[in-house]
């Protein structure tokens, strides 16, 4: 029983790993869509102007799939891993017991009180080694977001732009010919 346990606790371990590489792709997927869409956004005068409003949107849409699908694979792996814990206890159950009836001398049978027994400690046994391979799992997804951190707050600093105009927050660049001004009539009496 306690090896089913100690098999599970491996098998949560690898998904970890496998989490690891999830996770980088998503941020991967995750920068490439956002750098995108930050660009056309940026750039929408320009690209209303050319008409590309449908090729940069499906160009979106391409990262989102990827992005998503990374996601999808990581849920995938995660119900996984949900599975293998809501196993663990039955199937090390089952393995205790086999073991117990086929080492047992004839007429000794498998009693409420050694069942109930042997089930309290498995499931003690799996909380354990739960708490262990969910930390082992957790440790390479913040690695990689403390390391996605790091490289953001390492970035060189911006100097906020001087705007022509006072108590603007932000300068406009590119802006298109502003249309001179209209002179107002007064109505006539």
């Amino acid at each position: 029983g306690l090896g089913v346990c100690a098999g599970s606790t491996a098998a949560q371990l690898r998904l970890g790993y496998h989490f690891e590489r999830l996770r980088r792709r998503t941020a991967v997927a995750t920068d490439a869509r956002v750098r995108l869409t930050k660009e056309v956004v940026e750039s929408s005068f320009s690209v209303k102007t050319m008409g590309w409003q449908r090729p940069f949107a499906a160009a979106i849409a391409a990262k989102r799939a990827v992005e998503a699908a990374s996601i999808r694979r990581a849920q995938r792996s995660r119900a996984l891993s949900i599975a293998v814990y809501y196993a663990t206890v039955p199937l090390s159950t089952l393995a205790a017991f086999s073991v117990f009836v086929a080492r047992s001398p004839p007429r000794s049978g498998l009693t409420v009180g050694k069942a109930s027994s042997a089930i309290a400690i498995l499931t003690v046994c799996r909380t354990f080694f739960y708490m262990t391979s969910r930390f082992a799992m957790n440790i390479p997804e913040i690695y990689v977001a403390t390391k996605r951190m790091a490289d953001f707050l390492l970035l060189p600093e911006v100097d906020r732009p001087r705007s022509a105009e006072p108590g603007a927050l932000v300068a406009v660049r590119d802006r298109p010919p502003s249309r001179p001004p209209v002179a107002l009539r007064e109505p006539e009496q």
